[in-house]
């Protein structure tokens, strides 16, 4: 007879958001509903309960002890890599061991257990992308052909609101509990806060509010200074489809492109860059500009909605944000890839002469790449008209492209900004820019461990160019970590403004999308407290 092999636990996490461990937001909340990864944990075939909830299910239990009080999981389901269980409303809160047994085999591993520390169940299961919302009236579900308006009053369904005063499941609303809802960076009205009628599930009822439209429109909840994973929901402007819209893209193109199971995509872009990065360990800051060019056509291999990450919405003045851990780095799109071969080189021209992106072949990859100037007024990239040629190659026909470069974006509070303070929010200004543009808002923090086990969070956020100005809410920054130091030495994140030409199209056999921008971008690299 085989030996059974010893368990062990990876993390513990919210069973809707999966925050991984390092995140402000990764606790585990009471009356939460939890996933626990790991190896040998169950069963090698997955086993759902299916009645009532216990506290063994096939050979498998766990239980949370904080302070001495050791509380007993229900278990939900479970297999060799995955548990999944309801935390006890009276479990304590603070810095525990949770203990997971499986045919006399047991493990424990670090937790902790906090109040409120609610996150949003998507269609993905993973906590990232699109979320589970129907409609209050019906209880029919929201999606990209029966999208939201505002107006509408909408059921959203999480876990970790918080703990239940009387008996589970039900709770009645908890109007208590400081709940915010926010869509697209606008407060909704919240019309009801509790238990859904099933154990450790979350019902949160909300109006849709006015002014925000978008196919991929970021939804995030917010208790006090703790939020939830960041998701996206469908906003119609009339109508009930939710259409993609693209500066570029006529609706027609762009909903042939998410019909296909793969596109070819070509991009050039010519960007003008300064960085600016803070001295560490007694080193002074440095300046670094530079005119650079790039160039990729790809194979892509996609399918339906994720097509919106390429070329779909975003919602003007709303903000998204991506976690990561050091596990996740290698994977952090899961779409498939092959380039294309576009020819020897390709040549750029513009009011300061001619360039030439040289092709780069490495690991099956190509790419066409050249400093074009060192980023100072008069060496390259200044406002003008420039052309793109391509002759054409094994996979990409010969093709041209023009595109028009206005006076630079200048970032006019960049050296003001040392320290973001995440309960706070950051805002900046800027002057220039091409009118008719976005500017994208991206920043970065990340945590290390003694153990070298890093999280990032990364948050990207869209506003006007003739806004001049916007700020980043606290909902979006208290979602990253506080920038971690390590012997003596705080390791700074990173804050970025872009503002990027609308894409000029161009046409080339082989390719469904081809397209060239232009760019102007800054970054800094302050302290996130």
């Amino acid at each position: 007879m085989a030996l059974a092999q010893t368990p062990t636990i990876k993390s513990i996490q919210n069973a809707a958001s999966n925050l991984p461990v390092g995140l402000p937001n990764s606790g585990v909340a009471q009356g939460s509903i939890v996933a626990i990864y790991g190896t040998n944990l169950g069963p090698s075939t997955l086993v759902v309960a299916s009645g009532a909830w216990t506290s063994t299910l096939a050979g498998t239990s766990a239980a949370v002890t904080i302070g001495g009080q050791t509380v007993n999981l229900l278990i939900y389901y479970t297999s060799a890599g995955q548990v999944g269980a309801w935390l006890p409303d009276n479990t304590p809160t603070g810095t525990g061991t949770v203990k997971v047994t499986y045919t006399g085999g047991s493990v424990t591993a670090p937790v902790t257990v906090i109040q409120n520390g609610i996150g949003i169940f998507t269609w993905n299961q993973n906590g990232a992308g699109e979320a589970i919302l129907s409609y209050n009236s019906d209880y029919s579900l929201v999606t990209t052909t029966k999208a939201a308006n505002a107006g509408d009053v909408l059921d959203l369904w999480a876990t970790g609101l918080g703990p239940v005063s009387g008996s589970e499941p039900t709770s009645g609303d908890m109007p208590s509990i400081p709940l915010k809802v926010w869509v697209g960076g606008v407060a909704a009205n919240v019309l009801y806060r509790g238990r859904s009628g099933y154990i450790g599930e979350d019902q949160i009822a909300f109006t849709v509010p006015s002014g925000v439209t978008g196919c991929q429109v970021p939804v995030v909840l917010q208790i006090n200074n703790y939020v939830s994973n960041t998701t996206t929901m469908p906003i119609s402007a009339s109508g009930r489809v939710c259409t993609p819209t693209n500066s570029a893209l006529s609706s027609t193109t762009l909903q042939q492109l998410v019909g296909k199971s793969q596109v070819s995509v070509g991009g050039v872009s010519l960007t003008r860059g300064t960085s600016v990065t803070a001295g560490i360990a007694g080193l002074p800051s440095t300046t670094t500009k530079s005119d650079t060019g790039s160039a990729s056509f790809t194979k892509i291999s996609v399918s339906g909605d994720q097509l919106l990450g390429f070329v779909g919405t975003t919602s003007i003045g709303a903000c998204t944000v991506a976690v990561y851990t050091s596990e996740t780095f290698s994977a952090l799109t899961g779409y498939t890839y092959t380039s294309l071969d576009a020819g020897a080189s390709i040549a750029v021209s513009g009011p300061n002469g001619s360039r030439t992106l040289a092709k780069n072949t490495s690991g099956g990859s190509i790419v066409y790449s050249a400093t074009l100037g060192n980023g100072t007024p008069g060496n390259y990239l200044d406002a003008g008209s420039y052309t793109v040629t391509g002759p054409g190659g094994a996979d990409v026909g010969s093709f041209s492209a023009s595109v028009n470069i206005p006076t630079a974006l200048v970032w006019t509070n960049q050296s003001s900004i040392t320290t973001v303070n995440r309960a706070s929010g950051v805002t900046v200004t800027w002057t220039g820019g091409d009118s008719a543009s976005l500017v994208e808002v991206v920043g970065a923090s990340y945590s290390i461990d003694a153990s070298e086990n890093v999280a990032l969070g990364v948050f990207t956020c869209y506003a006007p160019v003739a806004a001049q100005t916007f700020t980043v809410p606290p909902p979006v920054l208290l979602a990253l970590p506080a920038s971690s130091t390590v012997s003596g030495f705080t390791i700074p994140g990173s804050l970025s403004l872009y503002n990027s030409t609308a894409p000029v199209l161009f046409s080339a056999s082989g390719l469904d999308y081809g397209f060239l921008s232009t760019s102007v971008t800054s970054s800094i690299t302050p302290t996130y407290q």
